[in-house]
């Protein structure tokens, strides 16, 4: 199934989808798939991108803390250390396969990681979250795109390399539990998502796209008047306010005074053009 709508969390505290507890997401022992695509722009410290519980009390989630990808579930897996520019301001797929006790881990097809892994994700009645932890808080938001997150019980899908041409593959509603895109929360549990202070955008993952280098010369612009002026004379890929990306080249047109207060450019602001 490919759909053309990205699900859009705003990095912050207050943005993210949860799926109340139910019996029939607990993995257990089970083989298990769960795959995603995602567009990252936060600068948040621990981003969740999903997950079961709240650090240190964690079932089961995905966290890239500092480039490094951590599963989390009876303790953390240290699976793969990433560059910013592997996985920042890009689409990036990511899927993780457990088959027959084997754990897989793949990005943008290639498997990156492989180990014996029977850990029992069970324990607790956590709710699943996107874009957070249960304890929603700034610094565990992820921020940016996700789209096609699929999460499948009982099914290991890959064990090799995985090639495909559309955005996300396997994307079947019919094996997910959970099959989910900006406008259509699909599978057996889709129905009971709740999204709060999320948004659909008309946005498809394109692996293609490499963000252009900043410019030599920054512009330095310190309040709404010089941004108008910047934004009209320039074509601005990515505006950063001390040292944390604000907006990505796809946000840049309609979002700038939603993500840009007055107040946050009062002080030192720097917009990267291309």
């Amino acid at each position: 199934m490919v759909l053309n709508t990205s699900i859009s969390l705003t990095g912050d505290a207050n943005s993210y989808l949860h799926v109340p507890f139910d019996n029939s997401i607990v993995i257990g022992t089970d083989d298990f798939t769960v795959q995603w695509a995602q567009y990252q722009t936060d600068s948040n410290p621990f981003p969740r991108v999903w997950q079961f519980g709240s650090y240190p009390g964690i079932m089961m989630g995905v966290s890239i803390e500092g480039g490094s990808v951590i599963l989390w579930g009876s303790g953390a897996t240290f699976i793969e250390n990433l560059n910013d520019s592997d996985y920042k301001n890009r689409w990036v797929h990511f899927a993780i396969s457990r088959h027959n006790g084997v754990l897989r881990y793949f990005r943008n097809g290639v498997m990156k990681y492989t180990n014996s892994l029977n850990t029992n994700y069970s324990g607790a009645s956590y709710d699943l979250y996107f874009g957070n932890e249960t304890n929603p808080s700034a610094g565990s938001a992820f921020g940016g795109y996700i789209y096609g997150f699929n999460y499948i019980k009982g099914t290991g899908l890959y064990t090799t390399d995985i090639s495909f041409s559309v955005p996300v593959p396997d994307a079947d509603p019919s094996i997910c539990l959970l099959c989910l895109y900006g406008n259509a929360y699909l599978g057996s549990l889709g129905s009971t998502v709740v999204a709060n202070n999320v948004s659909s955008v008309n946005i498809q993952p394109d692996y293609t796209y490499t963000p252009p280098p900043p410019s030599a010369d920054p512009l330095n612009i310190t309040n709404s008047t010089d941004l108008a002026t910047v934004l009209a004379d320039n074509d601005v890929n990515k505006i950063i306010i001390n040292d944390n990306l604000i907006l990505d080249y796809q946000r840049i047109q309609a979002d700038t005074q939603k993500h840009i207060s007055q107040d946050q450019l009062t002080s030192v602001t720097i917009a990267y053009v291309a």
